[in-house]
């Protein structure tokens, strides 16, 4: 059972185990989805109406203690997440400079195979390395902006859980009313 229909009341929650599932597993791929193409607010945008940090802060957080071990269990799947994503961009940039390398060794045969001069087999070499450095710098700033946009989602995160505990206080403090 995923943390939502989790936080959800029993009257509110219609939806069997296995929609709700499948309804978390259709939302972190399309996360997964925007976020490869950069589009980092669109996701939040998408995802805020069915967001499970939404319905944490429900009546059934009876204790304080509670809505901070659901928070904290929601915040930990996101870095589990992340984690992931961050090791599956890693192989796949991987496999990517495999492949470029066997098609540049290629080349490379090729162009010194059809070249008899010294000069044309400097221009090869150098535009293999071009290309590899291009390569590598386009790889490395594709890191860099995942980890930006990682980070952003986590502070975020952070930001809306503050929010919930400081509701949620505030709601408790509340003197009743005589």
């Amino acid at each position: 059972m995923t943390v939502a229909s989790q936080a959800m009341p029993k009257e509110q929650s219609t939806r069997s185990p296995d929609v709700e599932c499948g309804l978390q597993r259709w939302l972190q791929r399309m996360e997964r989805l925007v976020i490869s193409r950069g589009a980092v607010l669109l996701v939040f945008a998408l995802l805020a109406p069915f967001s499970s940090s939404r319905a944490i802060a429900s009546p059934e957080a009876s204790t304080r203690r509670e809505l901070i071990a659901r928070l904290r269990s929601e915040f930990s799947e996101l870095e589990r997440r992340q984690k992931a994503e961050m090791a599956d961009l890693k192989a796949s940039q991987k496999a990517r400079r495999k492949q470029f390398e066997v098609e540049a060794q290629n080349q490379r045969r090729d162009c010194f195979r059809s070249a008899v001069r010294g000069s044309e087999k400097r221009a090869c070499v150098q535009d293999f390395l071009g290309r590899r450095k291009t390569l590598i710098q386009m790889m490395s700033e594709e890191l860099t902006s995942r980890k930006n946009e990682q980070q952003v989602r986590r502070r975020s995160l952070e930001e809306d859980h503050r929010r919930q505990v400081q509701e949620w206080d505030s709601t408790r403090s509340k003197p009743a009313a005589p």
